[in-house]
């Protein structure tokens, strides 16, 4: 009696899907690429296909790898993305500098001012 409780509640668990392999996650094709990296994985398939030696697939590899490699620099760690342009990121630190060192800290957002006045406006870069 037990016995068939259990297979019962077990194949119930299995026909909702529970305790089964989540097959997105496996899913290698719907990961994001960068478009570089999409040129670098077209490439190299194409290669790897024409390629009838092992010498020639290993030749493959060497120019995936360096094509990678070419797309890495683009790539903006978090704290680079997160980081104002120059101008704007010299005035905030000169803010802060402001702030921790003058007698009177209400000067400084004037200041702030007039510095990001002097900045390019973002349609300029």
């Amino acid at each position: 009696m037990r016995l068939a409780i259990i297979a019962g509640l077990l194949s119930v668990g299995l026909f909702a899907g529970c305790g089964g392999v989540d097959m997105e996650s496996r899913d290698v094709e719907s990961q994001v690429l960068t478009p570089c990296e999409r040129e670098c994985l077209a490439a190299y398939r194409t290669c790897s296909y024409q390629a009838t030696t092992p010498e020639q697939g290993a030749a493959c590899e060497a120019q995936s790898n360096v094509c990678y490699a070419r797309c890495q620099p683009r790539v903006a760690s978090p704290v680079q993305s997160m980081r104002p342009p120059p101008c704007e990121y010299a005035c905030d630190l000169a803010y802060t500098h402001c702030l921790r060192n003058s007698p009177t800290p209400a000067q400084c957002a004037p200041e702030r001012e007039d510095c990001y006045s002097t900045c390019p406006s973002p349609a300029a870069r």
